[in-house]
């Protein structure tokens, strides 16, 4: 009885691979049924392959009645940070700022997009937007196998709903997805800094402190924001079993050639555990992710 009531499907799609995890049980919940399904490394499916790929897993599964959260890799989302007007008293001018940095960043207007933000009137905050056919896709891949979608979260704004109380100010959060990293600067009211960084696939698959492309990638981030280099990046994401994490070093002149440390969040050993573990969050400290995103 319990099991029905506390039942969910969490779907993870990245550019290459949509998995798919039903859980159940409370407090801790429990993997019930489970799925992947990867296209070649080369390929860029459509909306509409990855549709068809979710109908093809959930017909497997019984999934009818249950609430259904997603999670998207970065690669398929939009990030960024708003400066909200001076003296700024409203949403709707939070809003008019927000479509205003977007255009700004992408060349492009918002049509098209389903966007959201963590509406702030006294410090930047974080916006992100999502390719508006996805999220008619997910809302139709739901509705034919009875499930409500409950949520749609980028994997940013999960993994820092998940994890934003075991992180300091000075650290920054590194969300890795194949070559690709996300890198969010924290100061003591939240994210300050949000970018995006191509990486080594070696690079990013070791989470190594020391590797030149993450140290580079790092200074640049650091120059280009105009923000001391961090004290220690907490790494989310794939790994390496010979992955070196470093822990903070005691200076400049440290062995390790690296002027900051490096530490997992997790181990990350499959896209199916990382969605179980982002949906997890309690408490969001970043209201991103809802029904209508």
């Amino acid at each position: 009885m319990l099991d029905a009531l506390t039942a969910r499907m969490h779907i993870g799609l990245t550019p290459s691979c949509v998995a798919v995890v039903k859980s159940a049980g409370w407090p801790r919940r429990a993997i019930q049924d489970e799925g992947t399904h990867a296209w070649d490394t080369g390929s860029s499916p459509t909306a509409l392959q990855f549709g068809e790929a979710l109908h093809s897993m959930l017909a497997s599964m019984r999934c009818r009645g249950l609430r259904a959260e997603v999670v998207l890799s970065d690669d398929l989302v939009r990030h960024w940070m708003v400066t909200p007007p001076v003296n700024a008293r409203s949403v709707e001018a939070c809003r008019l700022a927000a479509q205003a940095r977007f255009a700004a960043l992408y060349g492009e207007g918002t049509d098209g997009w389903r966007w959201g933000a963590d509406w702030r009137v006294d410090r930047p905050f974080l916006a992100s937007a999502l390719p508006l056919e996805w999220l008619v896709m997910l809302q139709q891949v739901c509705s034919a196998h009875g499930m409500h979608l409950l949520s749609v979260s980028p994997e940013l704004v999960s993994v820092w709903n998940r994890w934003r109380r075991h992180l300091c100010a000075g650290e920054w959060l590194a969300s890795a997805c194949g070559g690709r990293v996300t890198l969010a600067a924290l100061d003591v009211g939240g994210l300050r800094q949000v970018g995006r960084v191509i990486l080594s696939s070696g690079a990013a698959a070791a989470a190594d402190a020391t590797d030149p492309g993450l140290q580079r990638a790092v200074e640049h981030e650091a120059l280009r924001w105009m923000l001391d280099m961090p004290q220690r990046l907490r790494w989310w994401g794939p790994m390496s079993s010979s992955a070196l994490l470093l822990p903070a070093p005691d200076g400049p002149g440290s062995s390790t050639g690296a002027r900051w440390g490096c530490s997992a969040l997790t181990s990350h050993p499959a896209a199916v555990a990382s969605i179980l573990t982002a949906a997890e969050a309690v408490r969001p400290g970043i209201r991103l992710a809802t029904a209508a995103w």
